[in-house]
């Protein structure tokens, strides 16, 4: 009898531990994969570094770097203030600085995974390393994480945009960038007062195991569009880049601010 009551105890107790669910499994809900494709244009033509485009004062402008931090994106189940979001990735970087048609066209890709099926109202994101992030140093993270560079101890802070250009100012037909003669142009921004976060409405429907891609244009023209009477001196709408060449201290911070404000709302979505 004793034997018996033994064997009876050792299946209650494989029952219990095979046949009910532990409170820690994974509960998978549907979900696919998004595919954030960022590229930048001028005026709506496809911006290629090392290529000559056409500043609104009359110049010609060339692009030789622009990269810059994404943060807190997130999906909005619907446009309010108190929205509900779906993260889909905390931080992240962007490097658009392609000098082929071809790789600027295809763009700087995020793949993000098992993000859940749904539909949503729109995207939130930010441009820039937030607060909490931005106190932090690359000596906090692992070689390969994307805070690992891109810090300026002297701010300390992130740099979270890096625009590099130069222009024909000489009119000679000819763009030197570096040198005693120099005609480059350099916009890096960061601290914690220019970062920017930005919603954009869009109706997206994400069904589960269908890859879904999301393009993200921005526009270099407009990152450089102004109304402040001080940064525009040539009445025309834009930053007079001939006076203000670069962003790199805190006496820039009104120029930075609004290039990074800029940046933000050019954004466009397309799928």
């Amino acid at each position: 009898m004793k034997k018996y009551l033994l064997m009876f105890s050792a299946l209650v107790v494989m029952c219990a531990s095979s046949c009910d669910p532990k409170e820690d499994d994974e509960v998978i809900e549907p979900n696919t994969t998004v595919d954030l494709v960022f590229k930048a244009n001028y005026g709506g033509e496809t911006a290629v570094m090392q290529t000559e485009y056409l500043y609104p004062d009359g110049v010609d402008i060339k692009f030789v770097q622009m990269d810059f931090f994404v943060s807190n994106i997130a999906l909005l189940e619907e446009i309010s203030p108190n929205s509900s979001e779906i993260e889909m990735r905390e931080i992240d970087f962007v490097n658009l600085s392609f000098t082929s048609a071809a790789t600027a066209e295809a763009g700087h890709t995020i793949s993000i995974n098992k993000v859940p099926a749904g539909t949503y109202a729109g995207l939130k994101i930010g441009i820039g390393v937030p607060a909490d992030l931005n106190r932090t140093t690359p000596s906090d993270y692992g070689s390969n994480d994307v805070l690992r560079n891109h810090h300026w101890p002297d701010w300390s802070s992130y740099i979270f945009a890096q625009i590099g250009a130069g222009a024909d100012f000489n009119n000679d037909d000819e763009i030197l960038i570096g040198g005693a003669n120099s005609e480059g142009l350099s916009y890096h921004t960061g601290t914690d007062a220019v970062y920017q976060e930005v919603v954009i409405p869009r109706d997206i429907v994400l069904t589960e195991n269908v890859d879904f891609t999301i393009d993200l244009n921005l526009d270099l023209k407009q990152v450089f569009q102004t109304n402040n009477d001080l940064h525009d001196t040539n009445n025309d709408g834009y930053l007079d880049i001939e006076e203000f060449r670069g962003t790199h201290s805190d006496g820039d911070i009104s120029v930075s601010k609004k290039m990074m404000e800029n940046l933000a709302n050019s954004i466009t979505l397309d799928f």
